[in-house]
């Protein structure tokens, strides 16, 4: 005979549970170990006096009840749905290849769509085929299938998404309609295009800000120097040199780029009086920079790469909003490619000359009054030629790169703002039916689909007609 299982037995599981899913929301498992010893010598009185668990038997609640629950709901909420899948191969610490698997779908439950993780799956291969049938056995884990898939997304990989034999030439066998969305990563292409430039430029980026970022006593320094210069507090708001780069995030370099372009002289100014009383291990560094600072060609350069970067920074910004418009991204997508192409080229799409192609009116102004600042010379003119053909290939570079991102299929997001319930409940900016994006997913329901679009125009849109 089993004995009956008693409600504070319940109770305490369920506090135990608890524990561990917000452990494993907020902090790594080996916390439970004081977090539960806390709690039972503060919680006398309450239910959590009789709760024994640390890391161990967290784990296993993790990974053995909470996991499984929380994918048999994801099961049950995603079945039948139509869906995007979101794949990206990768290689962890220990040198072994995943799939990671990620699906977007609208969920009823929650009333909105969300994006569910789907499976983290180990491959050895890494061609089209392999991972092709790693996804499908994510997928088929989940219950769904390929026929209802409706978005493709990856990054640029051949074997993802090439014409043939690739991950994406097979989904597109099974479901026809299925869009494919490559990764836009403009960082990707900045960070590409960068590379056209002198590696002196990459060198003060990094250098500059790392000089002063473990030494409060440089910085210090730093802004008593840049005070001097301005006694009257004219440059008052200028940002200071001080923030560093970021390995992940390329574009955060624009920032970087502006806050030395701004102080260049003071820079200047700083370095000078720190290289003799620097110490031996860092005075050739100091002297380095110092003299890159003090080359005209090197701060030309930032005049010319800041406002890129600055715009495709900008543009990136777009695409990192919670609720921003599909047709808007790519209409500013297009537009930011189109704005590149005719920095090179003219109307009839044909290359300009070099010095004709749009560097931008304050480098242009920068580069005149430097070739007059050495009298015009042969050797300034030369210097002056090298920096624009480099600075042309970094916008022709950033223009390819932008390009090979572009949507395949733009039309695609053409017309979604007529979802936007600004539209759909709006009398004079209403679409009409017929006139809807994506036709191909009202097949089987096109006549009640339109029944209720006719009809929502006339509901009366209060607190009482939702229910949550």
């Amino acid at each position: 005979m089993f004995s009956p299982i008693r409600r504070e037995d319940e109770e305490k599981k369920r506090v135990e549970l608890e524990l561990a899913v917000a452990v494993s929301c907020h902090s790594s498992t080996s916390s439970v170990d004081h977090l539960g010893e806390f709690m039972r010598k503060n919680g006398k009185g309450s239910k959590l006096q009789d709760i024994q668990l640390h890391r161990t038997k967290c784990t296993k609640l993790i990974c053995k009840v909470i996991s499984p629950a929380l994918f048999e709901e994801l099961k049950e909420d995603a079945k039948g749905k139509k869906f995007c899948v979101l794949v990206d191969e990768s290689t962890d610490f220990g040198v072994r290849k995943h799939l990671c698997v990620i699906i977007r779908y609208f969920s009823e439950t929650q009333s909105k769509i969300i994006t569910a993780f789907a499976d983290l799956v180990p491959v050895v291969g890494a061609t089209g085929s392999d991972l092709f049938f790693s996804m499908t056995g994510a997928l088929e884990k989940i219950g769904l299938t390929l026929s209802d898939c409706v978005g493709f997304a990856s990054d640029g990989a051949s074997a993802m998404i090439g014409e043939h034999n690739s991950v994406w030439s097979r989904v597109k066998q099974q479901s026809p309609n299925c869009q494919l969305n490559k990764c836009h990563s403009l960082s990707l292409c900045v960070e590409k295009a960068f590379d056209k430039l002198p590696s002196s430029l990459g060198y003060l980026l990094h250098e500059i800000p790392k000089w002063f970022s473990k030494s409060i006593i440089r910085r210090e320094a730093y802004k008593e120097l840049f005070f001097t210069m301005d006694p009257n507090e004219e440059r008052k708001g200028t940002p200071v040199p001080f923030q560093k780069i970021s390995n992940t995030r390329w574009l955060v370099r624009g920032k970087v780029l502006y806050n030395i372009l701004v102080n260049w002289e003071e820079l200047q100014a700083y370095f000078a009086s720190a290289l003799p009383v620097a110490d031996a291990s860092c005075r050739y560094k100091a002297r380095e920079i110092l003299n890159m600072l003090r080359d005209p060609i090197n701060k030309l350069y930032f005049n010319f790469v800041t406002p890129v970067v600055t715009e495709f920074e900008r543009v990136n910004s777009h695409f990192r909003a919670t609720d921003a418009d599909p047709e808007e991204l790519v209409k500013e997508l297009i537009l930011h490619h189109n704005s590149l192409k005719a920095r090179l080229t003219d109307m009839m799409g044909r290359p300009l000359p070099k010095h004709r192609v749009d560097y931008g009116s304050k480098f242009t102004q920068e580069v005149d009054a430097f070739i007059n600042s050495q009298n015009n010379s042969i050797e300034a003119v030369r210097k002056a030629d090298d920096l624009k053909e480099r600075c042309s290939n970094l916008l022709q570079e950033a223009l390819d790169q932008v390009q090979k991102r572009l949507p395949v299929a733009t039309n695609i997001f053409k017309g979604l703002s007529a979802f936007s319930p600004r539209k759909v409940l709006n009398q004079v900016e209403c679409v009409p039916f017929a006139d809807m994006p994506l036709p191909h997913l009202r097949i089987g329901n096109e006549d009640l689909l339109e029944k209720q679009y006719r009809k929502i125009l006339h509901l009366t849109w209060t607190e009482e007609c939702f229910q949550w």
